[in-house]
């Protein structure tokens, strides 16, 4: 980014050319801008300059309260404070977030007002690249020391959620759109909407599912057959039918993996009945002849 000289003043962080790792993040006056970075009242900053070449980026801002508030955010974003629990080896910010402006915490108003400094701020390909760099597996435990407890904001969960459409096995629809996979669950206790949605599975409770964003009503669905469990006795003389072998294991209380080895063929018979699937149009059309 171009420093704006007309600005008065501007938060930065520094950062080692060599590696990418931003260390410290600050907050500066016009007069300074174009001065090169000199030593800190801090050691262990003096000592990686000493050995690394050290890049300043500043970003321009309208005022020295905005400019104090936006370098607490810098240091946040960064883990550059070294108590953080995130901060890594070179973290050079003795004095944590909220220290030289006097406030522990933001209010929202403070929160509204960083946020609109950072609008239309482009990240560096620098920083793009450094974003982009697999993270460790000590980073990622402790990324999950720090979100431990945390709730989403509403709004960020309102991002998140994708609109689900629920459809017939034939592909038609039946009328009910879900906020999300979510609502869905709750609402009906359907499981694997997820996969439905992804296409690792076909259906899911008796119906078939698709991202809103993913489905449109000229979509050519494939209609999913339908079949009947039908069980019968070791002459064939037929007993009774089932939509699922969830609804045989309800019913019954026979445990669903030996119906499946039946049906897949690889047992012939299961508590000492036969089990085959039988395509649902077909049973109804034979049982009405």
């Amino acid at each position: 980014m171009i420093f704006d000289h007309d600005q008065q003043f501007y938060a930065y962080y520094d950062t080692i050319e060599e590696t990418g790792e931003i260390i410290y993040c600050g907050k500066g006056t016009k007069y300074r801008s174009n001065i090169d970075i000199s030593p800190l009242r801090n050691k262990k900053y003096n000592n990686i300059q000493k050995n690394h070449k050290i890049i300043r980026t500043r970003i321009p801002t309208l005022d020295e309260d905005l400019a104090l508030k936006l370098e607490d955010w810098l240091m946040e974003y960064y883990h550059t404070w070294v108590d953080d629990p995130l901060a890594t080896e070179h973290a050079c910010n003795i004095d944590g977030p909220g220290t030289n402006n006097g406030c522990k915490s933001r209010s929202q108003e403070t929160r509204n007002k960083i946020g609109k400094s950072q609008k239309g701020i482009k990240r560096s390909e620098e920083i793009k690249q450094k974003l982009k760099k697999p993270k460790s597996n000590e980073h990622k435990r402790k990324l999950r020391i720090a979100q431990t407890g945390k709730k989403q904001p509403d709004i960020v969960l309102l991002k998140l959620r994708k609109p689900v459409i629920q459809l017939n096995l034939d592909g038609t629809e039946t009328g009910n759109i879900y906020s999300s996979i979510f609502e869905v669950t709750q609402l009906t206790g359907i499981s694997n909407i997820s996969r439905c949605c992804l296409g690792k599975r076909k259906q899911a409770g008796g119906f078939i599912w698709k991202h809103l964003q993913d489905w449109h009503k000229d979509m050519q669905i494939v209609p999913i057959e339908q079949f009947f469990i039908v069980q019968y006795d070791k002459q064939l003389n037929y007993i009774n039918k089932f939509d699922s072998i969830q609804d045989i294991a309800k019913i019954l209380g026979f445990k669903q993996n030996n119906i499946l080895q039946c049906l897949l063929k690889k047992h012939k018979t299961a508590y000492g009945f036969i089990w085959n699937k039988i395509n649902k149009k077909d049973f109804i059309e034979s049982e009405n002849k």
